[in-house]
């Protein structure tokens, strides 16, 4: 296992969007390695195993996580990441970020809201891309 110096070069390293207009390159393009859809979602954790991707997290929270995930315009657009907050490590929850293009700078500005019927709204834990909030994939 890497260290935690060796993990935040790895994620500095990589091509991560801090702005709207980064992030929607990022989903339009199939070809940027981040995770796209749900299918790809469910791809990893079928590939790297969930306990690589959501360290300490059992089989019911992992569910949980996966079905608060919504995606639009080839990119994660919504998330409710209430069930692993308090599982993660700051450096693992940003790494998983990562895994979807995501910055902790762009997160953050989109970090507690939620999607509901088509407009974000404040919720504590949730994730809403308010570009993508109430259009269609």
């Amino acid at each position: 296992m890497k260290s935690p110096n060796e993990r935040v070069k790895i994620l500095l390293s990589k091509n991560l969007a801090t702005t709207a207009e980064q992030y929607d390159a990022l989903g339009q393009n199939p070809k940027s390695p981040i995770i796209h859809s749900l299918d790809e979602w469910r791809g990893v954790l079928k590939n790297e195993g969930s306990e690589a991707v959501l360290p300490r997290c059992d089989a019911s929270v992992v569910d949980a996580f996966t079905s608060g995930l919504k995606f639009g315009r080839g990119r994660l657009a919504h998330s409710n990441y209430s069930m692993i907050v308090d599982r993660l490590s700051q450096l693992e929850f940003i790494e998983l970020l990562g895994r979807f293009g995501l910055s902790l700078e762009l997160f953050s500005l989109w970090d507690n809201e939620n999607c509901v019927s088509g407009i974000c709204e404040s919720n504590p834990n949730f994730m809403c891309d308010p570009t993508v909030c109430g259009r269609s994939a």
